[in-house]
């Protein structure tokens, strides 16, 4: 089999494990390249569905970002008018200083203050992008809800107190929330979620306002606020229904929650619960609590019996095992098991409904396929079972939409633990449900063995006891044996004992000659460079082949390395750009391919740089030969490779800030400059032999940054039309109706995520903005999308 290279701790945007809940592809949380940040799914599912929140540019949503005064506008807007109204809202005249009628939340802020539910400081001013506490945030939904901030003393000293007391009370305040604390915005999802349940209120009598000697006002002769009543009929419920009208039954009445026992009950591990449905599609799905949850290995016969001593029907209650039922795990005597997630569900009757079983495979991504334009097509993963052996599935990005969602952050020999339903192994690649990256290792001797069956038992890695899973992969392990153990939940799921050969024991043979001795005996010799670019002189058991990567082992008591060819290709011819997978040969690269640069003189070896990963390798073209132990490359030996440029990412050196050249004992020689690297200012080392290493200044197209972070091989920006950016002088002047004055260029429009950047003679750079304006510029460097419209900008002093 393959040799299992490294694991992952990632979190997929198409899956989340709580504890043993394991929630498949689908939902709208899911879809967000910051998923796994997200802790309150069910509330952003049906906020996200009703259009109320919405994520980001970048497709995340944020849920840890503070929630501003403006933003909060927004979400009540959208909570009472529904999104198709409140996208309607305009306005043209200036409520506050600070809030001009243009700006994107003025509409949202107007309605809100008509209302009653936002207010200014008295002075003019709202201070839009201010950050909210729970408290304001929840005073806003109160009143939504009909209470009035007046009569119920949402103002003055006390009013934090009141609403705390209120939200409570009404249900909206979120268990772990301090309401006095700034406001997530995946917190504010859940405070708005629970205020859709809510009940409405209304007042019979408002009473009168009474102005006293000294401005105060005091409000007399109201009527407590009372629940509204609504039809049974109107209920936003399936079942349970009552007589009072909730929020979403008055703002949202096409919102259902459906709980009834033909449909929209189970999610894909059968696990019961409810759906929530909107206009007729369903929008977010949410498990019951299960009364019990068990290891597979604790739930022994004492466990059985306590749990029959509190509920009935536990041995007749049906049981799914990865969302199916299953024969071989069709009674409560066979869930003892190792590697066993045991839910256990009931009703008001304490009647169990269901038992859910869910188990993982030990799973690798063996091939990771692109076209032309190095996009995914498909990807193959192979599953390790006890039962099956190994079985390949071939997830297509088109055709099986979630089963990719859940693997394409995954790279070309990843491992992941699989939740896999019946009919995964016949090859159906829809049938994986779920996935776990969470996957651990230990690498060691096994010092001893006790197992029985198929590998029902345990070892000693290293003295320390482990035991496997059930659905350990069967790859044979014996005592003495010495490898990578894969673990899960820290039972063992899979050996490979391949990994032992370490990737790095490769060399490159830049030439080879036979010595000679006095007694006619030969022996051979090779120039050599290793993975980490070092290079020496060295005695091997045969001739080498000059220009071939060998694997290598050191003889000691023969004094000479052994070399075979290994994984290694015979020269082939390479195009590599940088950021870019591939390589040449059919080969790709991934974050850890290591990329050695070999430079010759007259055939004898000259230098050497290595760079590791895709996207700090600079784009060359040349002949190499490739270590690679399937399609991904561990290792890429490039000879004399001609470096080419790339406008993919540019960078922006400040020459005036150039340092001494410093001397490091553990770096070497490199040079300091201030930069601008993705978007950011920040410091950079270059390499000093870099051409003109001390003279850089301006953009630069193509680059190499090193493990150190050093960069060197620095290739300097094409300006001109169609090229990589264009230059201009003159004054800039901010933006206005949607454009900028870019000097002489003229006005030009411009992207939302413009960057601009001013560098000064003092060797500093600092962030700019469009809304400001800069005169007596030496230069003006920007660059264009397709569309013409300016995407950064680096004004220069």
């Amino acid at each position: 089999m393959r040799n299992l290279k490294r694991t992952l701790s990632l979190a997929l945007a198409a899956v989340m494990l709580m504890g043993m809940m394991v929630v498949g592809a689908g939902a709208a949380s899911s879809d967000f390249t910051d998923a796994d940040e997200i802790k309150n799914v069910e509330a952003v599912d049906v906020m996200v569905g009703l259009g109320v929140l919405e994520g980001g540019d970048k497709g995340d949503f944020q849920p840890n970002s503070i929630l501003t005064r403006e933003q909060a506008a927004k979400i009540i807007c959208y909570l009472l008018l529904g999104t198709e109204s409140a996208e309607k809202l305009t306005t043209n005249s200036t409520v506050f200083n600070d809030v001009a009628a243009d700006r994107w939340s003025a509409p949202y802020i107007g309605y809100c203050v008509n209302l009653g539910i936002l207010a200014g400081d008295g002075q003019g001013n709202f201070f839009p992008e201010g950050k909210l506490t729970g408290a304001a945030f929840a005073k806003m939904l109160l009143v939504a809800l009909g209470y009035d901030p007046a009569i119920e003393k949402y103002v003055g000293s006390e009013w934090m107190i009141n609403v705390a007391a209120d939200a409570i009370e009404a249900g909206i305040s979120p268990k772990g929330v301090v309401l006095s604390n700034e406001l997530s915005r995946q917190d504010a999802a859940q405070m708005a979620f629970q205020t859709l349940t809510a009940d409405t209120v209304k007042y019979a009598n408002k009473g009168t306002t009474i102005i006293g000697s000294d401005g105060m006002q005091v409000i007399v002769g109201n009527t407590p606020a009372e629940k509204i009543t609504n039809s049974e009929n109107n209920d936003y419920r399936t079942e349970d229904k009552d007589t009072i009208q909730q929020f979403c039954e008055k703002y949202f009445p096409d919102l259902e929650k459906d709980t009834t026992a033909t449909k929209n009950t189970a999610d894909d591990f059968e696990r019961p619960g409810y759906t929530w449905v909107y206009d007729g599609d369903a929008i977010a799905f949410a498990a019951k609590t299960p009364v019990a949850t068990y290891a597979g290995a604790d739930f022994d016969k004492d466990a059985i019996s306590d749990l029959k001593d509190d509920y009935t029907k536990v041995d007749t209650a049906p049981i799914y095992y990865n969302g199916t039922v299953d024969g071989n795990v069709n009674d409560v005597s066979k869930l003892n098991r190792n590697g066993y997630n045991i839910e256990v569900y009931a009703n008001s009757d304490d009647e169990v409904t269901a038992i859910i079983v869910t188990e993982a495979f030990f799973s690798q991504v063996t091939a990771v396929n692109t076209d032309d334009d190095d996009k995914v097509t498909d990807v193959d993963v192979t599953v390790y079972e006890a039962g099956s052996g190994e079985v390949t599935l071939n997830i297509d990005v088109k055709d099986n939409k979630d089963a990719y969602a859940m693997v394409k952050d995954l790279e070309e020999d990843d491992v992941f633990m699989g939740y896999y339903t019946a009919g995964w192994a016949d090859g159906d690649a829809d049938k994986l449900l779920a996935v776990d990256t969470n996957v651990e290792t230990v690498d060691g001797k096994v010092t001893a063995k006790s197992v029985s069956g198929a590998y029902n038992g345990w070892l000693k890695i290293d003295g320390e006891k482990y035991e496997f899973a059930w659905e350990y992969s069967q790859a044979a392990v014996n005592t003495g044996d010495e490898g990578t153990f894969y673990l899960f939940n820290n039972y063992i799921v899979h050996y490979d004992g391949e990994s032992a050969a370490n990737s790095d024991d490769y060399l490159y043979v830049v030439r080879a000659d036979t010595e000679t001795g006095t007694w006619s005996e030969k022996s051979y010799y090779a120039e050599v460079v290793y993975a980490d670019g070092t290079s020496e002189v060295i005695y091997t058991k045969t001739l080498a082949d000059e220009g071939q990567a060998y694997a290598y082992k050191y003889n000691e008591k023969k004094d000479y390395y052994e070399l075979s060819k290994g994984d290694a290709t015979d020269s082939v011819t390479i195009d590599i750009t940088k950021g870019k997978t591939a390589i040449g040969g059919g080969k790709t690269a991934d974050s850890q391919t290591v990329y050695v640069s070999i430079k010759l003189d007259e055939g004898k070896f000259d230098s050497a740089k290595t760079y590791t990963g895709y996207k700090n390798v600079p784009s060359m073209e040349g002949t190499a030969s490739i270590v690679a132990d399937g399609k991904t490359a561990d290792i890429v030996f490039i000879v004399d490779g001609t470096t080419s440029a790339s406008a993919d990412d540019l960078i922006y050196i400040n020459g005036e800030s150039v340092s001494a050249k410093i001397d490091d004992d553990d770096l070497g020689e490199y040079y300091t400059y201030t930069a601008v690297v993705d978007g950011e200012v920040v410091e950079i080392m270059v390499d000093a032999s870099t051409e003109n290493a001390a003279e850089l200044d301006g953009l630069y197209s193509a680059y190499a940054v090193d493990d150190d972070n050093i960069y060197s091989d620095l290739k300097a920006a094409t300006v001109g039309d169609g090229k990589d950016y264009l230059t201009t002088t003159g004054n800039f002047e901010k933006a206005a109706n949607e454009v900028i004055t870019v000097g002489d260029a003229g006005t030009m429009a411009y992207t939302d995520d413009v960057t601009v950047f001013v560098v000064d003679t003092d060797g500093d750079i600092t962030t700019g903005s469009i809304t400001r304006n800069y005169s007596d510029n030496t230069a003006i460097y920007y660059t264009v999308n397709s569309d013409g419209a300016v995407t950064s900008l680096y004004i220069v002093k």
